[in-house]
């Protein structure tokens, strides 16, 4: 995934931010450290091409509500 995050943050001229998480609670569950890939946009006309596309394409699943609000 980092790859294809990397590039897209080059194509957004955003910061590609990275942290930990740990997961996982209780007695019954070990915690988990996992990495999180992170896009700051902090400019509009940055994401007009994704939002041009998405109004053509569309999108798939449960993220199309998402969009549609």
């Amino acid at each position: 995934m980092l790859p294809v995050m990397e590039t897209l943050a080059s194509f957004l001229s955003c910061k590609l931010g990275t942290y930990t998480i740990k997961s996982g609670s209780g007695l019954c569950f070990a915690l988990e450290t996992k990495e999180v890939l992170s896009l700051s946009v902090t400019a509009i006309d940055k994401l007009e091409f994704i939002v041009n596309y998405s109004n053509k394409q569309g999108l798939l699943g449960v993220k199309v509500k998402d969009y549609k609000h």
